[in-house]
Order: structure tokens, then C-alpha cells, then sequence
């Protein structure tokens, strides 16, 4: 009979388990649609199917990660703020160093909506300690753009500088013609252009103006290549 107890808890685990990944589906569905509150409804419910289930620590983070970030996209700061604090929460429990450092980004993130420059910069370059020791070259990238931001909108062009540059240079590593890219690759490509932009407003303000005219003949020299490449 105990054998028999175990089995139904693991199969009633396994229900809850799939009944929350498909609730989580079907909010990021709804929020690729921009159908902000019915993904908010969706993230609700998949969460409250996690946490009947057995625990895991890291969807339950990254769950309360995409309620943060739609109740971003809604403009409410209260409720963002309220889902921010529990994923700063949250991730300590997050074993796994990918899904932690996804975490850091998005924490980083938040705290830029919130106009909480310091904060974004700590999530961001405890982020980059991650990405620093792997291969993943776009999210290295976007770190270095998010830290070289946190820099910038705190008026501080000198030290963002660098890190757009660094962003920059991976993304030129990274880049290949438009008619061999896959549609992520595209997707990043627009990406990559911010980095450009960014440099180039850092150059200007710190009258480093040939650096950014340069810069700027280079990412129109670059997309240019790309789409007859």
C-alpha cells in the first residue's frame, strides 16, 4: 500500500507538473501576442500548478520572471516591483548557472525600468561573471550592452563606452549574411544595431566625433553586406 501511496503522489507530481508547463505555454503565447493580462492570468495559474507540484526552484523563478517582465510591459510598477522582489528572492535557490544568469538579465532589466541604475548594474555584472566563463557569445553581448546602459542613463559615458564596444565586437564575430541566418540570428541582428546606436551617442557626447562617424559607417557598411551577402 505505501508503494502504492508513492506512485499516486509521483503521477499526481507529473499531472501538476504538466498542467503547469502547459499554462506556461500558453501565457508565453499570449504574451508574444502582446495579450498582456491574459499571460499575467496564464503565469498565475501555471505558477500556482508548480507550487502544488513537486518543487522547482528554477521555472517557479523563471515563472514569476515573466510576470515581472508583462507586468512591465503593462506599465505597472507596483505590481512589477512586487514580482521583482520575489525572483531576487528566488534565484539564490536557482542551482542551475544558465538559468541564473537569464534571471540576472531580466533582473537587470526590471531595475532599468525602475530607473534603479546601481542595481541593474549589480544583476548585470554578476550576470557577466557567468557568461564570462562560457561560449555564449549573444548573451555575453547583451550583458555588456545592459552594463554599458546602466552607465549611460546614470550619465557616466565614459565608463559605458567600453562595454558598448565590447558589445559591438562580439556581435561582429557573431554576425553572418542575412540569406545563411536562421531567424534567431535575424532576430538579434536587430539586436546588434542597438549596440551600434549606443556607441555611437556615447562617441558623440564625449566629442569623440570621427569614432562615431566611423562607427556608424561601419554598422551601415555591415547591414549592407549582410543583405546582398
Amino acid at each position: 500500500m505505501e508503494q502504492r501511496g508513492e506512485s499516486l503522489h509521483f503521477e499526481k507530481g507529473d499531472a501538476y507538473r504538466a498542467a503547469g508547463q502547459e499554462a506556461q505555454a500558453e501565457g508565453d503565447a499570449e504574451q508574444a501576442r502582446e495579450h498582456f493580462l491574459a499571460a499575467v492570468d496564464q503565469y498565475s495559474k501555471a505558477l500556482e500548478l508548480r507550487r502544488s507540484g513537486a518543487p522547482d526552484p528554477a521555472q517557479e523563478a523563471l515563472l514569476l520572471n515573466s510576470t515581472a517582465l508583462t507586468y512591465a510591459d503593462l506599465g505597472n510598477q507596483e505590481s512589477m516591483r512586487r514580482f521583482l522582489n520575489e525572483v531576487e528572492e528566488a534565484r539564490d535557490s536557482v542551482q542551475d548557472e544558465g538559468y541564473r544568469a537569464l534571471l540576472l538579465l531580466s533582473i537587470g532589466l526590471l531595475h532599468m525600468n525602475l530607473s534603479e541604475f546601481d542595481a541593474a548594474r549589480d544583476a548585470y555584472e554578476e550576470a557577466l561573471h557567468i557568461y564570462e566563463d562560457t561560449d555564449v557569445l549573444p548573451e555575453l553581448a547583451l550583458t555588456h550592452h545592459g552594463i554599458g546602459l546602466s552607465h549611460s542613463l546614470a550619465g557616466e559615458w565614459e565608463d559605458a563606452l567600453p562595454h558598448f564596444e565590447r558589445a559591438m565586437e562580439i556581435a561582429e564575430s557573431l554576425r553572418r549574411p542575412a540569406s545563411a541566418a536562421t531567424d534567431l540570428e535575424l532576430v538579434l541582428d536587430a539586436q546588434y544595431a542597438d549596440y551600434y546606436r549606443d556607441a555611437v551617442q556615447a562617441y558623440v557626447t564625449l566629442g569623440r566625433v570621427e569614432e562615431a562617424f566611423d562607427t556608424s559607417e561601419r554598422a551601415r557598411a555591415r547591414s549592407f553586406l549582410d543583405q546582398v551577402g
